[in-house]
C-alpha cells in the first residue's frame, strides 16, 4: 500500500515543499518545490502574510508536479528559541512477573520529561538515548519483555517556544495545509544526511543556511549535543555585496554562479561583470577577490563551529567528519576548505541517501531536510517521545509513534 507523505521546511530565505510516495521503507520523491520567503528572521515568523504566500506557492507548486493533493504535512522548524537538555528517568517495574511492559517504557520516559521546561516553551522531543535494567546500561532500545526490578533511561530533550511554534503552524493552517507534527529541522536533517554507520563512528552534522548555522553532534549512534549560531551563507551575501557596492540580489546571484572558498582554488583570475546598486552601471569584479570575501568570512563561520565542537568535547570523536547540507554548503571547494580547517577530517557534502527521485533532489543539499522530514515520519528509530505542542492542528498524540514503532518490533 502506497502512502503519500510531505514534508515542509520553512527556511529564513526559503519553503522547501517535498512530497514523498513510501512503498514499505522506500522513499520516492514525486513533487518538489522551493520558493523564496523573506517572512522569517532566524527560524521565527516576522510577516505572517508574507510567509503563507510563499507556502501557499511551494505547495502548490509540489502539488502540480506530483498530480497529489497537499492535505497535511510535517514541518521543520529551528531558531534561537531551541534549547537542548540531557536528563534520566527511573521506574520500578510493578509486575508480579518482573516484565518489562510498553507501560513500563511510557512510564520511564515520563519520568525522565520531568523537568523545569523554560517560561514559553514545550517539549517537542525526548529522544531516548540508553535504557538501564537494574543498574546495566549500554540497552540502546526499549527492553520490552526482559525482566527487571527497576529500569532507568537516558534521553536528550529537545525544547521550542510555543509563540514560534504557533506562528508556523498557524501560517501553514492559512495555507490550506494541517500539521502532523513539528520536527528540529536538523534532526530531520540527521536522518537521510548521515548514515548510521556514520553516526556509531562519531560525526558533525552542519546545516549551513542563510541565517544561521545549525550543529549535530553524533558519538556512538547518540545524539551528543546540537547547537546553533546566528550566522550563516547571508553574512557572506551581504560581505559581497558591501565591498563591490552591488544590490543584495546581485550580490547572491554572484556568490551562487562564480563563488569559490578559497583563492587557492583558482588557476586563473578571470571577470565577472555584475550590475551597480542603480541597476544600470557594470562593475568588473575579480574572480580572485570575490573568493578573498568569501574565504574571510567562512573562515570565521568555521571557527564558530570549531569552537562549538570543541566546547562540546567531541573533537577527538568524530572520526567520520563533517558532512555539510542546506544552500549555503553548494560554494565551490567548502569541503575541502573544511578538511584543512577542521582538523583534518574527512568532510563531505549530505546529499539525501536513500532516497528516490529526479538528480535535482538526490544531488542537492538544499531538499536534504524536506527528505528527512518524510524519513523521519516513517523511520524505525527510536521516535521522539515528547508531549507535542497545545495547538489543536498538531494532530499526533504524545506516544503514537512510540507505540506504532514497537509494533514494527514484535
Amino acid at each position: 500500500m502506497n502512502e503519500i507523505i510531505t514534508g515542509i521546511d520553512i527556511g529564513s530565505n526559503n519553503v522547501v515543499c517535498v512530497v514523498g510516495k513510501v512503498e514499505g521503507r522506500d522513499i520516492n520523491v514525486i513533487g518538489y518545490s522551493k520558493v523564496p520567503c523573506d517572512g522569517l528572521r532566524n527560524g521565527i515568523v516576522v510577516n505572517i502574510d508574507k510567509t503563507v504566500r510563499a507556502v501557499k506557492e511551494a505547495i502548490d507548486e509540489a502539488e502540480s508536479k506530483s498530480g497529489e493533493v497537499i492535505r497535511t504535512a510535517y514541518v521543520g522548524i529551528k531558531g534561537s528559541h531551541i534549547h537542548c537538555f540531557k536528563n534520566e528517568g527511573a521506574t520500578a517495574i510493578s509486575g508480579s512477573d518482573k516484565e518489562i511492559t510498553v507501560e513500563d517504557i511510557r512510564q520511564v520516559i515520563e519520568s525522565a520529561k520531568a523537568i523545569r521546561v523554560p517560561s514559553g516553551s514545550e517539549i517537542i522531543h525526548v529522544i531516548p538515548q540508553e535504557f538501564i535494567v537494574d543498574g546495566q546500561g549500554g540497552v540502546d532500545s526499549p527492553p520490552i519483555g526482559m525482566e527487571a526490578r527497576h529500569l532507568g533511561v537516558k534521553v536528550f530533550i529537545v525544547t521550542a517556544s510555543v509563540t514560534a511554534i504557533s506562528n508556523i503552524v498557524r501560517c501553514i493552517n492559512k495555507a490550506g495545509v494541517e500539521v502532523n507534527e513539528v520536527i528540529l529541522s536538523s534532526i530531520a536533517n540527521s536522518e537521510v544526511a548521515v548514515s548510521k554507520e556514520e553516526k556509531q563512528l562519531g560525526v558533525v552534522l552542519v546545516d549551513f543556511g542563510a541565517q544561521t548555522v545549525d550543529i549535530v553532534m553524533f558519538v556512538d549512534g547518540n545524539i551528543k549535543d546540537i547547537k546553533e549560531i546566528q550566522i550563516g551563507g547571508d553574512f557572506i551575501t551581504r560581505d559581497i555585496a558591501h565591498f563591490f557596492r552591488i544590490s543584495i540580489k546581485e550580490a547572491e546571484r554572484i556568490k551562487e554562479s562564480f563563488g569559490v572558498s578559497s583563492t587557492s582554488l583558482i588557476k586563473e583570475d578571470e571577470e565577472i561583470q555584475a550590475l551597480g546598486i542603480d541597476r544600470r552601471r557594470k562593475i568588473i569584479i575579480s574572480k580572485e577577490k570575490l573568493s578573498e570575501v568569501i574565504e574571510e568570512r567562512l573562515r570565521e563561520i568555521f571557527l564558530e563551529i570549531r569552537r562549538v565542537i570543541e566546547s562540546s568535547g567531541v573533537k577527538d570523536l568524530i572520526p567520520g567528519g563533517i558532512v555539510f547540507t542546506g544552500g549555503s554548503a553548494l560554494i565551490t571547494g567548502l569541503t575541502e576548505m573544511a578538511e584543512e580547517f577542521f582538523w583534518g577530517l574527512p568532510a563531505r557534502i549530505g546529499y539525501p541517501l536513500d532516497i528516490k527521485g529526479s538528480d535535482e533532489i538526490i544531488s542537492s543539499p538544499i531538499y536534504t531536510t524536506g527528505c528527512g522530514l518524510i524519513k523521519y515520519a516513517i523511520s524505525n528509530e527510536v521516535p521522539s517521545l515528547g508531549g507535542k505542542p497545545s495547538i489543536r492542528s498538531v494532530r499526533k498524540p504524545p506516544f503514537s509513534k512510540l507505540f506504532s514503532w514497537i509494533k514494527k518490533l514484535f
